[in-house]
């Protein structure tokens, strides 16, 4: 009896240790496969916020692009207009810009800004542009006074200009391929108001409308590519003008500009061993006034759009 219940003991441990053996030879791939799904999960995780700290770094800049500044510090030569038989006069002008330092999810994204490569822009398309109506210098223009803007990133096309304004009365809109000079000072006229009317001879005139007039719309010209100064003129008026808001409609109560300007940047993050790259459009681009290097607190009064035009992701 003994000796059955002995053989019964030693025949159950010795299928205890066939069915160990065999709950090892199944629970130890799975460890081996659960481990190897948590590290995957754990890299995938890491990977995603890798890729979303580099992206709200491109959104970053995206933002400053957006309040004018210029992406790329610029040195832009440019020229004065001149009367016939006298020679040009060139000038310099140079933007400053200094890429933020952004740290998201842990990750300090290491952020470069570079121009595409020369003939692989997209074309660009006619916009209408808010010449900076909530600047207080162009939202109410005192008479004897006028507004000068200066875009820096005109294409090849066509301009039409727009002042909308109340109360009715004289006014005069000019657009100079360069900077007009003011003889005065022989310097040319900074950003902002002035107050005189430039003696260099235009690109484009419309000349004073009667007096009930409640803007003043320009014909159609075409222009060539390059920087391009814009004066809103009141210095014959005698009544403040308050300027009409900004629509994209065309129409002739609202005030806008018309023409193709546009800058383009190839943005590049990367995030620990993630990089992202984005193509972006900044429409205008830069302007002044402001007539100072650009900051955060300096920015320009000309809204400016930021599109991507095409990511490069992982």
């Amino acid at each position: 009896m003994g000796e059955r219940v002995g053989r019964e003991k030693g025949q159950a441990l010795a299928w205890a240790m066939v069915f160990m053996a065999m709950a090892a030879l199944v629970v130890t791939p799975m460890l081996t496969y659960a481990g190897t799904v948590l590290r995957g999960r754990d890299k995938a995780l890491e990977r995603a916020y890798q890729q979303a700290a580099a992206e709200a770094a491109i959104k970053r800049v995206m933002a400053d692009l957006k309040m004018g500044a210029d992406g790329i510090p610029t040195t832009y030569v440019t020229y004065n207009p001149h009367l016939p038989g006298q020679g040009y006069t060139t000038y310099q002008i140079t933007t400053s810009y200094t890429l933020p330092s952004v740290t998201v999810n842990g990750y300090t994204v290491n952020l470069s800004i570079s121009s595409p490569s020369p003939g692989t822009e997209p074309a660009g398309q006619q916009q209408y542009f808010d010449p900076g109506v909530l600047n207080p210098d162009f939202a109410t223009l005192p008479g004897g006074y006028g507004y000068l803007m200066r875009i820096f990133n005109v294409r090849q096309g066509i301009l039409i200009i727009n002042w909308a304004y109340s109360p009715s009365g004289v006014s005069r809109v000019g657009v100079w391929d360069g900077l007009p000079i003011d003889d005065r000072t022989g310097l040319p006229f900074p950003p902002g108001l002035i107050d005189r009317w430039p003696k260099d001879p235009p690109t484009l005139d419309t000349g004073s409308t009667p007096g009930t007039a409640t803007n003043n719309l320009s014909v159609a010209i075409t222009i060539g590519p390059g920087l391009y100064s814009v004066v809103f003129d009141n210095t014959r008026g005698r009544e403040t003008k308050t300027t009409a808001p900004f629509a994209p409609s065309g129409g002739t109560t609202d005030t806008w500009v018309y023409l193709t300007a546009y800058r383009d940047y190839v943005l590049t993050a990367t995030a620990g061993d993630v990089a992202v790259q984005a193509y972006v459009r900044q429409i205008p681009g830069y302007t002044q006034p402001p007539n100072t290097a650009w900051s955060p607190t300096s920015v320009g009064w000309v809204p400016s759009g930021a599109f991507i035009r095409s990511w490069t992701l992982p």
